[in-house]
């Protein structure tokens, strides 16, 4: 005798294979002579019931129809292009697009860029970014990578970054959790993904959160995406800055000159002593040590990595060293900020006043993210617990994250133990002593 066991194995068996054969059509949204023959299989109704047994999984239940299926799907896919704007910018194509660019001093550039894009198209694979300034045609090349892909008969879907986290935010709510999900998912998954000006979107916690697990899914799964950055990678959040570093899955084309970011009132002190401090004038004749220090300083402008700490006495030359590097860099298109500890101190305080013309958050990011941080005095006494915490903070973050900063100094007993042990790292910092007489009578004695 066969056991329950294996009776009800026989009949799932059996019903699984009959499933198809045995569909009933569920009439009750039409009479029979109103239904749509169009489809053989749910005759009009737009929905399948199953005629299978008790506590078989699809016994009791109904779905969609094959035929409504490839309609939603339709449906949502012609919602994304509602949504992505793209239909407007259907004139952008390669066509159209000039092969130098429109800033003939990057024309070289711009065509490693068209031909970088043309090749995306006939073989979509990876992550695209365009890095450059506005203007520079990033958006352009990538509308018509994603216009050509559609022309092909492939899907793609392009959107702004700040207009994504608005649609985002207009269908989330309890009431419209289906239309977010199904949102979020079909741009998630969509075959090509073009993400416009990335990086000018709100920093709110929540926007950060929705674009990491967008990037983050897309990253895992290595789904083709173009980005156009409208930023330095630097000001990316760091949760997010790794996986576009990530050269064996992105290719980021430079469309020439970076943007030249403006740091408020930061700036007038950079220009003031930048304009006046140069390798040009800076007098090394006299002394070796000063000459070692200038090749070094000159080394480290030429090819900057890591951090440069300069340590000398009052008047050793130092400061005219980091301002001459601060030229350089600007000169090779580095964003930098330069300032006094002082100074520093005084914008910190200042920011977290209502009045102030910059928000403290907004002051910390610059701090901790622009391209190249030189800070001049660094072991200033700020007599303040909170100022020192708040210097610790954006060190540690420009420590970790590895990017171009340079201290001058004048005595390390004053810096603390835990700033000490990272300017130790030789492997990321290298040093330039100044022991040498005053720099500044040197130049009066040339």
């Amino acid at each position: 005798m066969e056991s329950l066991r294996d009776i009800l194995k026989k009949v799932n068996e059996k019903a699984n294979l009959d499933e198809h054969k045995n569909l009933e059509m569920n009439s009750s949204t039409k009479n029979p002579d109103e239904l749509d023959e169009k489809c053989e299989l749910c005759k009009g109704t737009k929905w399948l019931s199953f005629n299978v047994p008790v506590g078989h999984p699809k016994f009791g239940k109904i779905e969609p129809c094959e035929c409504q299926k490839e309609k939603l799907s339709n449906d949502i896919y012609n919602k994304l292009q509602e949504i992505s704007g793209i239909k407007s910018l259907k004139k952008l194509t390669f066509k159209n697009l000039k092969q130098n660019g429109l800033n003939q001093d990057y024309s070289s550039k711009f065509r490693h860029a068209h031909a970088v894009a043309q090749q995306y198209v006939h073989e979509t694979n990876g992550w695209l970014i365009f890095q450059g300034p506005s203007g520079s045609g990033k958006t352009h090349l990538l509308v018509a990578i994603l216009n050509q892909t559609m022309k092909k008969g492939n899907p793609a879907f392009y959107i702004s970054t700040p207009d994504l986290l608005d649609h985002l935010r207009s269908s989330f709510g309890p009431n419209n959790m289906n239309d977010y999900d199904t949102l979020f998912d079909h741009i998630k998954n969509t075959p090509l993904l073009g993400l416009d000006d990335f990086g000018s979107e709100s920093t709110t916690t929540w926007a950060k959160e929705k674009l990491a697990q967008l990037i983050n899914y897309r990253y895992n799964r290595a789904l083709p995406t173009v980005i156009a950055l409208s930023t330095s990678l630097n000001q990316i959040d760091e949760t997010i800055r790794g996986k576009l570093h990530d050269d064996n899955l992105v290719d980021i084309i430079s469309l020439g000159s970076k943007q030249n970011i403006s740091y408020g009132y930061l700036d007038k002190l950079r220009q003031d002593l930048t304009n006046t401090m140069t390798f040009d004038n800076f007098n090394y004749k006299n002394s070796k040590i000063l000459q070692r220090g200038y090749e070094q300083a000159i080394e480290f402008a030429s090819n900057p990595d890591g951090w440069l700490v300069i340590r000398g006495n009052t008047g050793s030359g130092k400061t005219h060293l980091a301002a001459s590097i601060t030229n350089q860099l600007e000169t090779n298109e580095t964003n930098c900020i330069f300032t006094f500890i002082p100074d520093l101190v005084d914008y910190l305080r200042l920011s977290i006043n209502n009045t102030s013309p910059i928000s403290h958050e907004s002051l910390l990011k610059d701090l901790m993210t622009c391209e190249a941080l030189i800070l001049d005095d660094f072991g200033t006494k700020s007599n303040s617990t909170w100022i020192d915490e708040k210097i610790y903070q954006i060190l540690v973050h420009r420590y970790e994250s590895k990017f171009i900063t340079v201290l001058t100094i004048r005595n390390l007993n004053e810096i603390p133990d835990s700033i000490i042990s990272r300017l130790s790292d030789t492997a990321l910092v290298d040093h330039i002593e100044l022991d040498s007489p005053d720099y500044r009578q040197t130049k009066t004695l040339k």
